[in-house]
């Protein structure tokens, strides 16, 4: 699902527009989201999915990973 039409459908799950939930705070609730699911993920099936990571921004440390 792209992430414009997971936006929209909360859009319309929660009653609100545009205006009131916009697509930057919906893209942070997003990354927190995903980041939940992947911990959970790997806790429950003791597994890593994320075995292909690599380092995005090395001053901030920040990691991206391919699922």
């Amino acid at each position: 699902m792209e992430i414009s039409k997971i936006i929209s459908l909360a859009r319309t799950l929660s009653y609100t527009n545009s205006t009131q939930f916009t697509d930057n705070t919906a893209i942070d609730f997003l990354n927190v989201v995903k980041d939940d699911f992947h911990t959970a993920l790997v806790t429950a099936v003791w597994e890593d999915f994320s075995y292909d990571s690599w380092t995005d921004d090395n001053i901030a440390g920040k990691w991206e990973y391919v699922y």
